[in-house]
C-alpha cells in the first residue's frame, strides 16, 4: 500500500525534494524529471510484472480518422522507450 499517492507533476517534483524519497512510477514519467535533473532512474531487482495492454479491433471495420491519428501518435511515444513494446500493425481495409 503507497504512503501517498500523487496525480500532480508539480507535487511530485516537490516530494522528490524531500531527503531520501523515492517513488515507482511509469518510465515515461520518469523520463520526464530526469530532463528536469529532478529524479534518477533506478531499476527494481524484482518489480512487478509487465502489464499487457489489448486493443481488440473488427477485421471489417476501419477507424474513424481521429481514432488513427491517436494510435499513430500513441505508436510514435512508445518506439521512445525501450521497455515499451509496440505490436499494434494498422489493418488496411
Amino acid at each position: 500500500m503507497p504512503w501517498i499517492s500523487i496525480d500532480d507533476m508539480l507535487i511530485l517534483e516537490q516530494l522528490l525534494e524531500v531527503p531520501e524519497s523515492w517513488v515507482i512510477l511509469p518510465i515515461s514519467i520518469a523520463a520526464v524529471l530526469v530532463k528536469r535533473n529532478s529524479a534518477r532512474i533506478c531499476n527494481l531487482l524484482n518489480g512487478p510484472t509487465d502489464r499487457i495492454i489489448y486493443l481488440l479491433t473488427h477485421p471489417a471495420h476501419a477507424f474513424p480518422r481521429e481514432t488513427s491519428i491517436l494510435l499513430q501518435e500513441m505508436q510514435k511515444v512508445a518506439e521512445k522507450y525501450s521497455e515499451i513494446t509496440w505490436l499494434y500493425k494498422e489493418q488496411k481495409v
